[in-house]
């Protein structure tokens, strides 16, 4: 790829042509590349500059404001591959129709660790590998001044009217190391309207179809009427050391290598009348700002005392780690405030703001912009682990979140934080049966709380069994709600039956069936076992009211009744709810109580409910209790699609089922699932508890859950809020 350019000046988009202070420092080092567009040439190089400002006749200073600066180029998609370090890809600039590697540095020292002394290579495809050593440190020793003149807020006051005569310092050592020398004077616009971009350049030896000279030049003439009154514009000087002038190795191209040190300083073109000059008054500070967020600098301006600029020609720049910042969405400049939209790692440097008019030029002091990482609340990325250990085993649970702010632990124990535990670990030595239970942490930060998932922490041996099935479940107007249990084992089993609806109200429900009737009715049969309208009816009251485990308002219109069943006449039950005397629909819970011993040859096997859920309060709940001293492994369903076919035919069935268990007392969940999967362990699970089996495909839900001794609901829900009848079903599956 060429650099072909009518002029070295005049085409080239130059930073001495509207560009501020660092952006022309930035492109004054490639004044190779300038050059070698005379004749159609293409460019390879590397070059260290240091840059300089001058303000007043007084000798200029280093450029406050980044001094240093490395450039690398190559005419074609390449890589540069520094002293000892990593290569790295050379970036299209469209301003330049090249390719580049660049840094501004604010010391000599960051420059060199950056970029270090030594032999640079340009790889890429097309051309063969270039090697350019640049060592030495060969800065020119005599800075680039403007000698003389009349100097007014940081410019060279000149009469545009009449030529004037610039006058440098005479150099020395022009050519004197290396391989040659080079020297260039540029005056560019900087108001927009303005096209001025008029220069003088000379070289050591023959190259690129510039002037030879063996000597610098110490004047340039800006003939009259060159500049317009009351603009101001830039003065560049460059004065270079090459190490590498190379035009033989590639045809049509050049290689170079050098040192550099390079001046800027501002012409004011004289007006009629006084134009007040920019000062900053107030220095922009530095920042930090969230990824993702916006940025604001600003600086305060004032024109003699004044907030508002002269004239039109007043232009404000800011620079950002050593370039023009530019438009577009990214940044919004206005007067002295910069807005940085989306800030991201690339924005993390320092800026700066340059103002300039025909009265004269200001500089601000650096500000530097840090990015922190997204404000947000905070994220899980690693959960903590259910765990089944055996007795006196040592358990550490860990959980890892990002955030920012970083965030902050604290565990909880069955929904319960636990004192001084605030580490993203925790642990629990000795582990007996008292530490089962559920073990989650909430990360914290100031945008918000995340809890993570529920772990949950079982002690293998011990015996338990479930003791207390129930559903709660909204009973349609003419409908019912319908439970149904299993025995397992052989001989007799003592258990209370309820249905419980105007009694609810106590515990928050605002829709409760005020009489619900109850009836209990052996499995594929139709004649009721027992059957209870007004749970004070009973005539072994007195019995019945000792047995319960939760009391019922005394003269409440709940059902109960006390039955002894025997699993040789039948194993499985149904509850039936219906509405009973003015109850038209409302929620009901149903509730089986094993009053015999835990020890005892019968035990509830399973519960399952055919019921309707809807939204809100109107879910459909069953629930379990689990007794003893050792876990309990269960199957749990939730069958929605699957009843709506063949065989069974249910109508209005749920469409896609979801459940999630939950510890009484607490909003954990500590098992969910929606669609089961067709996984093969609970394929086996169906096949195990003799329940039937479900399309692999199917939305129906089910999950195997290993849980410690207490009380459970289930909450059955439809996806997306939707509503309809799920068979809900729960299985020991524990021998």
């Amino acid at each position: 790829m060429k650099n072909n350019k009518a002029s070295c000046l005049a085409a080239y988009p130059s930073p001495l042509a509207s560009r501020p202070v660092a952006r022309f420092l930035s492109m004054s080092a490639f004044l190779f590349l300038l050059v070698a567009s005379l004749s159609g040439q293409s460019l390879y190089m590397v070059n260290k500059e240091q840059l300089y400002l001058q303000t007043s006749a007084s000798s200029p200073s280093p450029f406050a404001n980044l001094p240093y600066h490395f450039g690398g180029r190559a005419a074609s998609a390449a890589t540069l591959t520094p002293p000892s370090l990593a290569g790295l890809s050379m970036v299209f600039s469209s301003d330049n129709s090249d390719y580049e590697v660049k840094g501004f540095f604010l010391t000599k020292g960051a420059l060199d660790a950056a970029f270090p002394n030594g032999s640079y290579n340009i790889s890429g495809s097309g051309f063969p590998t270039i090697t350019i050593n640049l060592s030495g440190d060969l800065y020119p020793t005599v800075i680039p001044q403007v000698i003389g003149g009349t100097w007014s807020n940081g410019a060279l006051v000149v009469n545009p009217g009449q030529s004037y005569t610039i006058t440098f310092n005479n150099f020395t050592g022009y050519a004197s190391t290396g391989v040659g020398g080079h020297m260039k004077a540029s005056i560019s616009s900087v108001t927009a309207g303005d096209n001025v971009n008029v220069s003088q350049e000379i070289i050591s030896q023959a190259a690129f179809g510039l002037t030879v000279s063996a000597t610098p030049f110490t004047s340039y003439v800006i003939p009259a009427n060159t500049l317009k009154a009351g603009l101001v514009y830039r003065l560049a000087v460059n004065f270079d050391t090459a190490l590498v002038l190379n035009t033989t190795t590639i045809s049509g191209s050049g290689i170079v290598g050098m040192y550099s040190a390079a001046t800027v300083a501002y012409i004011a073109g004289q007006s009629a009348t006084s134009i007040a000059p920019p000062i900053i008054a107030t220095q922009p500070m530095n920042q930090t700002a969230a990824q993702g967020t916006s940025a604001v600098l600003s600086a305060g301006v004032t024109f003699n005392g004044s907030s508002s600029p002269p004239n039109s020609n007043t232009t404000y720049q800011w620079i950002f780690n050593g370039q023009q910042v530019g438009g577009g969405t990214k940044y919004n400049q206005a007067g002295g405030s910069l807005t940085i939209n989306n800030v991201s790692a690339s924005d993390v440097g320092v800026y700066s703001l340059e103002v300039y008019n025909g009265g004269g030029v200001a500089f601000s002091q650096t500000a530097t912009l840090t990015v922190t990482a997204p404000v947000g609340t905070p994220q899980f990325t690693t959960q903590p682990q259910s765990q089944s250990v055996n007795p006196g085993a040592n358990v550490t649970f860990t959980a890892v979140a990002n955030g920012s702010p970083a965030p902050t632990f604290q565990w909880q124990y069955n929904g319960t934080n636990i004192a001084g535990a605030t580490s993203a670990t925790y642990a629990v030595t000795n582990v007996q049966s008292g530490n089962m239970g559920f073990y989650s942490v909430a990360a914290s930060n100031s945008a918000g709380t995340v809890n993570s998932a529920v772990a949950i922490l079982t002690v293998n041996g011990g015996h338990s069994r479930l003791t207390g099935l129930s559903t709660r479940g909204y009973v349609l107007a003419g409908g019912s709600l319908t439970p149904g249990f299993y025995l397992r084992g052989s001989g007799s089993k003592s258990i209370i039956v309820r249905a419980v609806g105007p009694s609810l109200s106590n515990y928050g429900v605002s829709s409760p069936l005020s009489d619900p009737r109850m009836d209990l009715i052996p499995a594929g049969g139709t004649t009721p076992l027992l059957s209870n309208d007004d749970w004070g009816t009973n005539t072994n009251l007195p019995a019945l009211s000792a047995a319960m485990p939760f009391p019922l308002v005394a003269g409440s219109k709940d059902a109960a009744a006390l039955i002894t069943l025997s699993t040789a006449t039948n194993s499985g039950y149904t509850v039936r709810i219906v509405p009973s005397g003015t109850a038209t629909a409302g929620i009901a819970m149903a509730e089986v109580y094993d009053l015999d011993a835990t020890t005892a040859p019968v035990q509830l096997f399973s519960l399952s409910t055919l019921g309707y859920t809807g939204p809100g309060e109107n879910v459909l709940t069953p629930g379990f209790f689990i007794t003893g001293n050792g876990p309990k492994q269960l199957l749990i369903r939730a069958v929605g699609p699957t009843l709506g076919v063949a065989p069974y035919n249910v109508p209005g069935v749920l469409a896609d089922p979801q459940f999630r268990v939950v510890p009484l007392g607490t909003d954990l969940t500590v098992a969910s699932n929606d669609n089961w999967g067709g996984t093969p362990e609970l394929q086996a699970a169906f096949v195990q508890t003799n329940d039937f089996a479900l399309p692999a495909g199917s939305k129906d839900a089910a999950a195997i859950v290993r849980l410690p001794p207490g009380g459970y609901t289930i909450q059955a829900s439809g996806v997306g809020g939707t509503t309809g009848n799920v068979l809900v079903e729960v299985y020991d599956m524990d021998p």
